[in-house]
């Protein structure tokens, strides 16, 4: 089964519709401390393509380390397309710049994803709901 069509370098079937310049956006609530959550932004600048970026940009309220508002962004890691609705997002050797890595699952055509953040150990840490922005594609 291809990942993406040949010419266009996007993925296939359900993960088709997430176009180039696409933006989500969600809440972290994960160590949040007295803050509450903090935005949680996944950027695709050329939609879902194999080995494409992913940027991942948001802040714990509190890490568990105990630092507030420590902010942790994920701007070296590449796509790795599993199936027709799932995505990792990880550096090419398999590991994240950050201490985490992350499993995307495609939901309503791409309009929504899960977003599940899992350690070096390959545990869960928590997931969150992203929605796809109406400004982030024609």
């Amino acid at each position: 089964m291809p990942y993406y069509r040949t010419g266009e370098h996007r993925s296939s079937i359900a993960m088709s519709n997430l176009l180039p310049n696409v933006v989500y956006l969600g809440q972290l609530d994960y160590y949040t401390g007295s803050d509450g959550p903090t935005p949680f932004y996944l950027v695709l600048p050329n939609g879902i393509v194999q080995g494409g970026r992913c940027f991942v940009l948001s802040a714990f309220g509190k890490d568990a380390a105990g630092k507030k508002n420590r902010p942790f962004t994920s701007v070296i890691p590449v796509i790795a397309i599993l199936n027709d609705h799932e995505f990792a997002v990880k550096r090419a050797n398999d590991k994240s710049d950050e201490y985490y890595w992350f499993l995307m699952k495609s939901q309503d055509d791409g309009a929504k994803m899960t977003v599940e953040i899992f350690n070096p150990k390959d545990e869960l840490v928590t997931s969150i709901q992203v929605e796809r922005q109406s400004k982030s594609h024609p």
